[in-house]
């Protein structure tokens, strides 16, 4: 298995957390049809997991291992702040606006307008939650306009609770925050098995702030791991195993989900993927997902799961790859929307150090988060 090293510049991250994205449509498409989650291919499998559930935990997994290392590089809170706020904010709140003002009206809902609340509406955006508006689409099994948004507070809240930990000095402590991660896999399956109060559950918070430590750990002892066909091949073999049952389940996935996923991130990069690791598609695949799959569906009510997989992939990579150039790369001081830039005139010597079109983006340029 040929592994990239981890300093490299090139990777797979940007093409990791875009199929996360595009399996997180696959898992919903069924169940948005009709409520029914078992035709969902991985809870066919498992009985347990579905496809958005483990490409969830995956995002915040790669996620905890590029924030770690942009904390780690320049460990200045106001810094980091503005660059996460930056990532993840503008994007949303984009979303927020076209899901809610333009998707939504023409949705199942004649009264949207009429019980349509200013207040809430924008106090939900700027919380990164759920929008509060009301139910779009009546009459069908999920009446929300966007439910997938309901991880990106989470998300957020993740990365604060790592400014935390390096505020504290805990990254010249590693087994500090490695125990902190078993601490929360440990607190994930209490809570499930209900050993614990349920006034003490988390809901989803320590799965996924879980599975971001372990992201976090990996990266700090990116120095020990190594990466290579034994290691996937045994990993893939035991969690394959365990994976049918939750408790093996739960106390595995992490390690050796995380385990998988960053091998794959340091291979060597896929060929032809050059375009995916200059332009990250998967934040507003992910963000525009869900309302246009409710929007089919309100108009073809009895669409084969299939056909509504790959039709709302299509337009959410579309949206995607709208929300980069329009919206994201700008808010990150890319300069104006770069789907009208002009390519740049200068050529790049031949003695150059790095030639610019072979500088994709990802970790090591600037940690970006992953997203849900």
């Amino acid at each position: 298995m040929p592994v990239v090293d981890p300093a490299s510049r090139s990777n797979n991250f940007n093409l990791l957390r875009l199929i996360l994205a595009s399996l997180v449509l696959l898992s919903h498409a069924p169940e948005l049809i009709d409520g029914d989650r078992h035709r969902e291919l991985a809870t066919r499998l498992y009985h347990i997991w579905s496809f958005g559930e483990l490409a969830v935990n995956g995002f915040f997994l790669l996620s905890g291992y590029l924030i770690a290392r942009s904390w780690d590089h320049e460990p200045k809170f106001w810094s980091y702040l503005l660059k996460r706020v930056r990532r993840i904010v503008p994007g949303f709140i984009v979303a927020s606006l076209v899901s809610c003002l333009i998707i939504a009206p023409f949705g199942t809902n004649p009264n949207y307008w009429r019980d349509f609340r200013i207040g809430p509406f924008l106090a939900g955006m700027l919380l990164l939650q759920m929008p509060w508006v009301p139910d779009a689409f009546p009459g069908q099994h999920y009446v929300d306009i966007n439910g997938a948004l309901w991880t990106i507070s989470y998300e957020f809240a993740c990365y604060m609770g790592l400014a935390f930990l390096g505020l504290l000095g805990l990254f010249r402590h590693r087994p500090a925050v490695l125990l902190l991660a078993i601490a929360m896999i440990a607190w994930q399956l209490a809570d499930a098995r209900a050993w614990i109060p349920p006034s003490l559950g988390g809901g989803h918070i320590h799965r996924l702030a879980a599975f971001f430590l372990v992201g976090t750990t990996y990266y700090l002892y990116r120095e020990r791991v190594q990466f290579n066909r034994v290691g996937v091949l045994i990993a893939a073999l035991i969690l394959s195993l365990a994976m049918f049952r939750f408790a093996s389940g739960t106390l595995l996935l992490p390690w050796l989900g995380g385990y998988l996923l960053l091998a794959a991130a340091f291979a060597r990069p896929v060929p032809g993927t050059s375009l995916v690791r200059r332009v990250d598609v998967s934040y507003g695949n992910y963000l525009y997902g869900w309302p246009i799959q409710q929007m089919i569906i309100s108009q073809w009510m009895d669409i084969n799961p299939w056909l509504l997989f790959a039709i709302s992939l299509a337009l959410s990579l579309l949206a995607g790859w709208f929300s980069w150039h329009l919206v994201e790369g700008p808010a990150m001081g890319k300069g104006r929307p770069t789907i009208f830039a002009r390519s740049p005139r200068t050529v790049v010597p031949s003695s150059s150090p790095v030639n610019a079109q072979e500088y994709p983006q990802g970790c090591e340029r600037q940690a970006e988060p992953c997203k849900m």
